[in-house]
Order: structure tokens, then C-alpha cells, then sequence
């Protein structure tokens, strides 16, 4: 264990007054409930989470993503990347291309369909999200985020 994770841990349980277990069990249940709401107003769109975070990636990015940047985005092995690509390719939400700057390679960019579709859950998600958040500020919201951001960072 580096001395910077011991710092974190002993700042976590001098500041906050909670156990690594408590925490743990504070994460989990966000996740799920977090999970189950995206679940809720994704499903009617035929999209899980990670299908709607790829989608998202993909159009963020209009002249499209090879494999590997899918693969490294969402960190996760190749196979997956190439499962979640197909899953969204058979919904008809983006297609495979070729890139212009090396035939070689591939590009997964949004359909037109998909480019309906991201504005339309996308403002949808916000307006449901407002609801969810209640009780909680602007700022709060962006210092959890910024957490995540640094967490997700050092899991590199």
C-alpha cells in the first residue's frame, strides 16, 4: 500500500468518522440507485448504461472512434468494445465506417438515427436527473465529480 493511500484513509476516518466497510456500503448503494434510475428511463429506448455511455462517447466524437479508442475510453478488452459496438450497430444506432486517414481502419460513428436519438434522452436524462438530485446542490454535485475524476485517474 503507498503512504499516500494511507494519508487518504486515515484523512477518511478522522474527517468523515466512517469505516472503509461504511463507505464501501454508502458507494454501493448509490451505484445501484443510480443504476436503477438510468435503468428506468433508459429501458424504453432499448439501452443499458453502458450502451447510452458508449453511445454518448461516440457521438462527442463526429468523426467516429476506432475499436481501440472505444476499448481504452471505456476501459475494457476489445471483445466488450466490439460487443457493445455491435449491440448498438443492430439497434441502428451507429455503423462502421472506413477512415479516411488509414483504410485499414475501421470507425464506429452515430447513424442518423443515433443522431436523433442522444438529444432526445440526453434531455431527457437532465429533466428526470433534476428529480433524483433534489436535496443536493450545484456544488456538491461537482465536488462528487470531482472526486470521481481523481478516483478514476489514480485507478490508471
Amino acid at each position: 500500500m503507498k503512504l499516500g493511500n494511507i494519508r487518504s484513509y486515515r484523512a477518511l476516518k478522522t474527517s468523515v468518522n466512517t469505516t472503509t466497510y461504511e463507505a464501501g456500503l454508502v458507494q454501493a448503494r448509490a451505484y445501484r440507485a443510480l443504476k436503477n434510475y438510468f435503468g428506468d428511463h433508459l429501458a424504453p429506448h432499448g439501452l443499458t448504461m453502458t450502451e447510452w455511455a458508449l453511445l454518448g462517447q461516440i457521438y462527442s466524437h463526429s468523426q467516429g472512434l476506432r475499436l481501440s479508442e472505444i476499448s481504452e475510453i471505456l476501459s475494457v478488452e476489445a471483445p466488450l468494445a466490439t460487443n457493445l459496438v455491435t449491440s448498438l450497430e443492430d439497434k441502428g444506432l451507429v455503423r462502421r465506417c472506413r477512415d479516411d486517414r488509414d483504410r485499414r481502419a475501421k470507425l464506429v460513428a452515430v447513424s442518423p438515427a443515433g443522431q436523433r436519438l442522444v438529444p432526445e434522452v440526453e434531455q431527457e436524462l437532465r429533466r428526470a436527473m433534476k428529480t433524483f438530485l433534489t436535496g443536493i446542490s450545484a456544488g456538491e454535485l461537482a465536488a462528487y465529480l470531482k472526486v470521481l475524476q481523481k478516483m478514476a485517474a489514480q485507478a490508471q
